[in-house]
């Protein structure tokens, strides 16, 4: 079951470099404004990142945005109409990802593996459930909860009913998923890495989200750490990044077929397609941390066009501030939102940034 066709990538050049020829004017995020989160901290986890920020969620109903604070082990609530901070839901082990849906937030916490549906206008858990060890990231599809989960063995995915959170679908894997998407034609894509700091190739596969079954797996020769992965769905391709070396990747999602790929900045952990410009916006959080090296070196949002054979090019490089390294793109408002973990003295922060169309 699990053999799986592999694909060379080779080096285009040390850097992140723009293509002149083949560049197209698409203007640069630009920072609108920037929202303080006093009192969020917390100890360094296994990444060495001090007071980590983790995934972000945007309720459109209430304009807010939800911010999962990991070593704070809160979540924290800002209204971006009234431009504050309104609500902290403090003691959680460990908030990992954010999923909206029907004016609930549904938050997952690594540390205890759970769900927690969240009540948008009291900000209290009304009910929680198991998932399994470290319980991470969250998609909404198809009136459907979907969490991966797995820690450093085996995992997988599981999807469950938004009211009473009862399970309704489980796909385990060799490894634990990362980032994932679904389809509306019940196709599942998978970015699994050999393991959450392994620099070993990682693996991406696509399975049909009713029955389980596999339609293709490919091995990332040469590419590790396959966090972040979109899709084009108009023209059904899939959009990932790796960090070991730091790569945006396009490939088809009809076969996994390789169309291209340009250095991104490194540790990227979200990446977004924004299908009203053919923009792909990654964020990454600089060199990670290593020994007495605090790293962050590099940190930076990149922006990139897509030609019309689906390969990206370079566009905008902003710089952010040292492991700054999830975020989330809001396409109704044309803004993309980063988490700023503290650094030097400096709180924590959301900073949101204008995407031109």
């Amino acid at each position: 079951m699990w053999q799986v066709a592999c694909f060379s990538l080779v080096f285009l050049h040390p850097g992140i470099q723009k293509s002149e020829k083949n560049r197209e004017s698409i203007a640069a995020p630009q920072l609108n404004r920037t929202f303080v989160l006093e009192g969020v901290g917390g100890k360094a986890d296994g990444t060495g990142i001090i007071g980590r920020l983790d995934h972000l969620g945007y309720d459109p109903d209430s304009d807010c945005l939800f911010v999962a604070c990991k070593a704070n082990g809160s979540l924290e609530v800002i209204d971006l109409k009234k431009g504050k901070r309104i609500a902290t839901l403090p003691n959680l082990a460990k908030p990992q990802g954010v999923g909206i849906y029907q004016n609930k937030a549904y938050v997952t916490t690594g540390g205890d593996g759970q769900l927690h549906r969240v009540d948008l206008k009291s900000f209290k858990i009304e009910k929680s459930i198991a998932v399994g060890e470290d319980a991470d990231n969250v998609r909404v599809s198809e009136g459907r909860i979907w969490v991966s989960y797995g820690g450093d063995g085996p995992g997988g995915i599981k999807s469950f009913d938004p009211e009473t959170l009862a399970e309704k679908s489980s796909f385990k894997f060799p490894k634990m998923p990362e980032g994932f998407r679904l389809s509306k034609d019940s196709r599942l894509f998978v970015n699994m890495p050999a393991g959450k700091r392994s620099t070993e190739d990682g693996t991406l596969l696509c399975l049909d989200a009713t029955t389980g079954k596999i339609h293709w797996e490919i091995k990332l020769k040469g590419r590790g750490g396959n966090f972040a992965l979109s899709r084009d769905e108009t023209n059904d391709r899939l959009l990932l990044s790796t960090r070991f070396p730091a790569r945006l990747i396009v490939l088809t999602a009809s076969k996994g077929e390789f169309i291209g790929d340009v250095e991104c900045p490194p540790d990227s952990d979200d990446l977004f397609w924004d299908a009203k410009t053919r923009q792909v916006i990654v964020i990454g959080g600089g060199q990670a941390v290593s020994g007495s090296n605090y790293g962050g070196n590099g940190a930076a949002i990149a922006t990139y066009s897509v030609d019309k054979t689906g390969k990206p090019i370079l566009q905008h490089t902003l710089p952010i501030p040292a492991h700054t390294r999830t975020g989330l793109f809001v396409p109704e408002k044309r803004t993309v939102y980063v988490a700023v973990p503290p650094l030097k003295g400096q709180p924590a922060e959301i900073r949101e940034y204008s995407v031109p169309e």
